[in-house]
Formats: C-alpha cells, sequence, structure tokens
C-alpha cells in the first residue's frame, strides 16, 4: 500500500524543516506578548515606527515596563489611531487593540500636561531642517 501521508509523518524530517521549526522556537522565545516589545541580549526593548522611522525607545528591564513605554510613545505620536499594550484608564491587558475615545483623552491630556518630550521636538526640527 502507498500511504504518502503517514510515510511523511514517520520519515526523517529535512534540513529545511528543521531549520524552519528552529527558527520558529527561536522567534517564540525573542518576541514579546507586547505591542512594539522585543528581547535583546537578555533585556527587553521597545521600539515604535512612526512615518516609516523607527525609534527606539531604549532598554527595560522588565517587558511590563518596556510596554508602558511603548504605550506613551504611540499615544504621543500617534494619537487616537494609537495601538496599546494597556488600557489607559484600568490598566487591563489589550496587546495591540485600538481603544480610540480612551487614547484620544489620554493623548489631549499628555500634550497640556508635557507637550511634546525635548527628544521628540529635537527629531522634529532635524527633520525640518532647522536645528
Amino acid at each position: 500500500m502507498n500511504l504518502p501521508a503517514l510515510a511523511r509523518r514517520f520519515t526523517p524530517a529535512d534540513a529545511a524543516t528543521l531549520c524552519a521549526e528552529a527558527h520558529a522556537e527561536l522567534k517564540k522565545t525573542m518576541h514579546s506578548r507586547f505591542h512594539g516589545v522585543s528581547l535583546r541580549s537578555k533585556v527587553w526593548s521597545a521600539c515604535i515606527v512612526h512615518r516609516y522611522t523607527v525609534h527606539r525607545l531604549g532598554t527595560f528591564g522588565s517587558e511590563e515596563e518596556a510596554a508602558v513605554a511603548y504605550d506613551k510613545a504611540a499615544i504621543r505620536l500617534h494619537g487616537s489611531k494609537a495601538k496599546l499594550n494597556f488600557h489607559p484608564e484600568t490598566g487591563e491587558v489589550l496587546c495591540g487593540q485600538r481603544i480610540r475615545t480612551a487614547a484620544a483623552r489620554v493623548a489631549a491630556r499628555l500634550r497640556r500636561q508635557h507637550g511634546a518630550s525635548p527628544k521628540l521636538q529635537a527629531m522634529v526640527s532635524r527633520r525640518n531642517g532647522s536645528t
């Protein structure tokens, strides 16, 4: 009898399959469940993309600290369209969902309190050609 599906299950895997499985396992350990957070050299790193530019937000001791830093930058850069990791009012884990009304309120409050951060102002002024 010729049973190709059964034969594939019981024969040794080829090199390409083993490589793909190893890459998938490595990817599981290097990525976070939070949006914009990854593990680099045993520390958690946060970054965000805004207008085709990657902004590195720094390294953090825990995954949650990096996620909070991402949320602050996302609200500051994307406003009400930000994908957040935590709900701004309840702290509930969202993992990349959009909360337009809550994010808009938090973004407005942050802009009133702090304005743009000095680092962000410097990036914008460099992009516009002024110093």
